[in-house]
């Protein structure tokens, strides 16, 4: 599809939560081979996120230097504000290396934001990684470990990605994780966008495929 065409997006149906949501011992942390996948703590994570989010490169297809951290206060705001793991199991988690236990990230899934205090019913998956963990494969092993979590504990019936046409990084993890391309939105974020989208049937059948 062409930058001129806009593909119509059929509203979401709505989050169901799996009953073994709430049995979960810790709900809100996720562990892979090589990250720890948990909620932000301002107390801890103060000075890797300024590092991630004060980056000009980092920001560049987010919303730019509008959205650039400027001061430590700005970011302890922000992070009490939206960097953080709902009761409903969505949210945004920090990516933690085991290696050397710094966080280099955030993988996101939640819906995705009209403005505040306002959310479209869509569900979207993202991540943001500091420059110095991109081409390592973290957030595709992020995003697989939230992806799981969305369709498997919270009954989703279908999860987006939506990307700025320029960044090729991100669409390559998209499509490496099994989100399919259906076209382009103006629909979110007052941009337009790249759609990526992955179906619980399409999530159940790539499972089957890998087992």
């Amino acid at each position: 599809m062409n930058s001129s065409q806009n593909v119509k997006l059929p509203p979401a149906e709505a989050v169901t939560c799996a009953s073994n949501y709430s049995k979960m011992s810790d709900p809100l942390r996720f562990e892979t081979a090589r990250l720890i996948l948990r909620p932000w703590d301002p107390a801890v994570d103060l000075e890797d996120a300024f590092r991630i989010y004060s980056d000009p490169e980092v920001l560049k297809y987010i919303g730019g230097e509008e959205r650039r951290v400027k001061s430590l206060d700005q970011l302890r705001d922000r992070m009490g504000s939206i960097m953080k793991v709902g009761e409903d199991g969505l949210g945004r988690w920090a990516i933690e290396v085991k290696s050397d236990r710094r966080v280099q990230g955030t993988i996101i899934l939640q819906h995705i934001q009209k403005g505040f205090g306002e959310a479209f019913e869509d569900v979207e998956i993202g991540w943001h990684l500091g420059r110095e963990a991109w081409g390592k494969g973290y957030a595709s092993e992020a995003a697989k470990t939230l992806l799981r979590h969305g369709f498997e504990t919270l009954g989703l019936a279908e999860i987006v990605a939506v990307l700025a046409k320029e960044n090729e990084a991100s669409a390559r993890v998209a499509q490496r994780i099994g989100l399919k391309r259906i076209g382009e939105t103006d629909r979110y974020y007052d941009q337009l966008l790249e759609v990526y989208k992955l179906t619980q049937p399409e999530f159940r059948a790539l499972q089957s495929a890998i087992s």
